[in-house]
C-alpha cells in the first residue's frame, strides 16, 4: 500500500500544461507533419472506431 501511495504522488506531480507550453517553446515548424499527413492516421481518422497505437515518441 505504501509502495502505490508513492507511485500515485510522483503521477500526481506533473502539470500537463507546464510541459505542453515548455515543449511549445521549442517545437520546431513541421513538427508532427509527418503523423498528420500520413495513411494511418487519415484512415484512423475516418473510421467510426478503432485504435492507433504510436510508439517510440
Amino acid at each position: 500500500e505504501k509502495e502505490i501511495r508513492k507511485v500515485l504522488e510522483w503521477f500526481n506531480v506533473v502539470d500537463p500544461s507546464t510541459d505542453y507550453s515548455s515543449a511549445l517553446d521549442v517545437r520546431e515548424p513541421g513538427t508532427g507533419n509527418w503523423l498528420l499527413t500520413g495513411h494511418e492516421y487519415t484512415r484512423w481518422k475516418e473510421e467510426t472506431r478503432g485504435v492507433l497505437w504510436l510508439y517510440g515518441i
